[in-house]
């Protein structure tokens, strides 16, 4: 075997190799009386490839229109917004931009004063949207 250092990588062209030489790693390190050390990295090409693919998405990714305009449409239809207003689209659209507006300009929409019961709607309303989108591992493209 070659002599192999715990702190390489080494991808190999099938997964039965890349075991045959973790095998033969313990085997040589329990040989040379080592109590404990760190496993050999082998891996095969596709494995490694597969991994380096997974590992390069983000964790959180920007959340489609759709899905934005959606979410708030669930919301407000399980939070109905004060009389006279709808939860329609122009309802949505309003609340969307109104939120990137704030966001752009480092408001927290979810705080602030007491104030209207519209604006204390709209503060719940933006509460839950971005714990939501947060659960669902969105973020909002503002």
């Amino acid at each position: 075997m070659i002599p192999a250092r715990d702190d390489h990588l080494y991808i190999t062209s099938t997964g039965r190799l890349a075991r045959r030489l973790r095998r033969q790693f313990r085997a040589s390190r329990i040989e040379d009386g080592y109590r404990g050390w760190k496993p050999l990295r082998a891996i095969d090409l596709n494995s490694w490839i597969k991994e380096l693919w997974r590992d390069s998405w983000p964790d959180k990714t920007e959340a489609p229109e759709i899905i934005i305009l959606k979410l708030w449409e669930d919301l407000a239809d399980s939070n109905p917004p004060p009389s006279p207003l709808e939860n329609d689209l122009g309802l949505v659209r309003l609340l969307d931009e109104n939120f990137k507006t704030m966001i752009r300009n480092k408001i927290d929409p979810s705080s602030g004063p007491p104030s209207t019961p519209l604006v204390e709607w709209r503060r719940k309303i933006c509460t839950s949207f971005t714990r939501t989108l947060r659960s669902r591992n969105y973020f909002h493209p503002s």
